[in-house]
């Protein structure tokens, strides 16, 4: 072969090469800045809503909600109530854990287990007992199939394992739960790489995952190939990285700074419902505040549109009553008590304090301008409220015991059933009952509530109660505030839930 010739067939095919080298896409690197440093990799040992939000990217649940907050089965295929103190669970086939080892029966059991049962983690008990308390017993019937056994008719089961994380059982034992805590291994869209404490956390996809749920699609691969979460606890400095391309998502964004995200041309915010409402708490064990009418007319004398528009810039949605919009049993029927100075003034005056009276408006740091800001409505009506703010742990102890009259407090509710706010804030008793509330009928339909297994029913019973409470009024319903998140414009397909999990299966970048 003639040597040009030779030359010539050479450099085609380095110039095919780099050509091919240049059309290989971009790895898919996507990082976000979340607002606290991870004290754990171990689903079963916190409390923490972040924390759980960014391990699901590597763990699934028998149970997931879509983006409408609805239950769609995960790992497990389908379930069914046997009787109203058994469940069965049929396990989805042919599913990896990251290390290569089958998710089968066993797994589930010693997932749940680790969790209801003290000293099972290296001699520590789970902080999450709570959220599955009723469950007794978990039964292998096959390697896909278990019964969960409750120790009380308890509806909410399948909601409740929304929060339960599945883990390998063999891994765990051989390796020790110390280590797992560090090197966790799970079923989801994304395994563990790298774990820096206190700057980053490295995931990889999972090219081994089946996919996720069939009804909350697309079914798949994750489309990230590395996904990155990155501690920035100053809101300031994750508004920064988010603008100068450092991260992509930044969540826990304060209403006050959305603008500076809005305003730039690379970035864009996110926001949806919440599952926190925040309340105005009187104290109807003694005056002023045994008094009915005083509760109406503190009702009518706070402007909750205007705290929501002035200092939330319009990142909340105002309450009719304890429940957000997107709970179960929501009753929309109830409609906000309507800002009436001159209505709560004649209430007051009926109640016999037509010359107002003083009060101590007590709040935490964090709701300080808000309270400032009720106290300045509660001013026009001569309520003369003085804002007391404490440290949250000195404050709590007093509420438990209505040693407090006039209060701002909030109850966080993920999971959407009613239960999960109504009887601890407003049964008789409750543990967050700081208004020494009592109505017996509300603790008679609470009591259905609770252990009825038919659902219409419960919805009935639930909207009952917040009808009572919303006569009642032991407390002003104020508002709850968006999830609300900056995000660069090349991410696509991402959208933020009332739940704040952050699921990244489906995101990916694009220069578009």
């Amino acid at each position: 072969m003639p040597k040009r010739i030779a030359a010539l067939m050479i450099l085609s095919s380095l110039l095919l090469f780099v050509s091919c080298a240049g059309e290989k896409e971009e790895e898919q690197r996507l990082v976000v800045g979340i607002s606290q440093t991870l004290p754990t990799l171990d689903p079963a040992m916190h409390r923490d809503r972040t924390v759980e939000s960014v391990l699901r990217n590597m763990f699934d649940c028998l149970v997931a909600r879509d983006s409408k907050m609805n239950l769609v089965p995960q790992l497990a295929e389908s379930w069914e109530k046997v009787d109203d103190l058994t469940w069965r669970f049929k396990l989805r086939r042919g599913v990896k854990f990251h290390n290569g080892d089958p998710f089968t029966a066993e797994d589930v059991k010693f997932s749940i287990e680790r969790v209801i049962k003290p000293n099972m983690i290296g001699g520590r008990s789970s902080p999450r007992k709570g959220l599955i308390a009723p469950v007794s017993e978990v039964v292998v019937e096959d390697d896909h199939t278990v019964l969960i056994k409750t120790s009380k008719p308890w509806p909410i089961l399948p909601v409740m394992l929304t929060f339960i994380e599945i883990v390998p059982e063999k891994y765990i034992r051989e390796k020790g739960d110390d280590y797992f805590a560090e090197h966790p291994v799970g079923t989801g869209p994304f395994r563990f790489v790298e774990w820096v404490k206190g700057e980053r956390l490295v995931m990889r996809r999972f090219k081994g995952y089946y996919g996720g749920s069939p009804q909350r699609p697309p079914v798949g691969p994750a489309k990230l190939d590395t996904l990155i979460f990155k501690p920035i606890p100053e809101s300031a400095s994750r508004i920064a990285a988010l603008k100068a391309g450092e991260c992509h998502i930044i969540q826990n964004l304060p209403p006050h700074m959305v603008s500076q995200i809005e305003s730039d041309p690379g970035t864009k915010v996110l926001s949806c419902e919440g599952t926190r409402s925040f309340l105005l708490g009187m104290n109807c064990t003694r005056s002023p505040f045994n008094s009915l009418k005083v509760r109406q007319a503190v009702s009518h004398a706070v402007n909750v549109d205007l705290i929501i528009s002035s200092i939330l810039e319009g990142m909340a949605v105002r309450l009719s009553g304890p429940l957000v919009p997107v709970a179960f049993g929501y009753n929309d029927r109830l409609k906000p008590y309507r800002y009436d100075p001159d209505l709560a003034r004649r209430l007051l005056g009926e109640a016999g304090y037509r010359d107002g009276f003083e009060v101590e408006l007590d709040t935490d740091s964090d709701l300080k301008e808000i309270a400032e800001a009720i106290a300045s409505d509660l001013a026009k009506i001569d309520i003369r409220a003085k804002v007391r703010v404490w440290e949250w742990g000195v404050l709590k102890p007093q509420l438990q015991k209505h040693e407090r009259d006039l209060f701002l407090f909030s109850w966080g509710n993920a999971s959407l059933d009613p239960v999960g706010i109504l009887i601890p804030v407003f049964k008789t008793g409750g543990r967050g009952n700081y208004m020494g509330y009592s109505n017996p009928k509300v603790d008679e339909l609470l009591g259905k509530a609770e252990t009825g297994m038919d659902m219409e029913k419960r919805r009935s019973y639930f909207r009952e109660v917040q009808r009572l409470i919303y006569d009642d009024l032991p407390v002003v319903p104020l508002y709850s505030p968006k999830e609300i998140y900056g995000v660069r414009r090349s991410v696509k397909n991402w959208t933020p839930t009332p739940d704040g999990r952050m699921d990244m299966h489906d995101a990916y970048l694009s220069s578009d």
